[in-house]
């Protein structure tokens, strides 16, 4: 059975550098897809915690913004996290709260 679109805006399967920061750590993954909303990146770095708020520094692709590509920072909040096959890498889906100039 198919299931259902729950997303209100399309993702774009986009793979981009995102520097993560969290609790004063800072580390740098990769983008799996991004909407207006959130997005889905992949780390092998520990895993967050759902509702953990994290900073997130990249170039918005310009699919997404239709904008040139600009780095900004966007402070999210972890709306899932899953393991990833059966290497030690983990999924993170956030959700965009707002954003502001690096």
């Amino acid at each position: 059975m198919v299931q259902p679109q729950r997303r209100l805006l399309p993702r774009i399967e986009v793979a981009v550098p995102v520097q993560v920061r969290q609790d004063g750590n800072r580390y740098t993954c990769k983008s799996v897809n991004i909407s207006q909303q959130g997005m889905l990146f992949v780390t092998d770095v520990l895993p967050l915690s759902v509702g953990e708020q994290v900073q997130l520094q990249l170039a918005m692709p310009h699919e997404i913004s239709g904008q040139p590509e600009i780095e900004y920072i966007y402070f999210a909040r972890v709306v899932h996290v899953r393991s990833v096959d059966s290497e030690p890498k983990y999924a993170v889906g956030v959700r965009f709260l707002w954003y502001e100039d690096p």
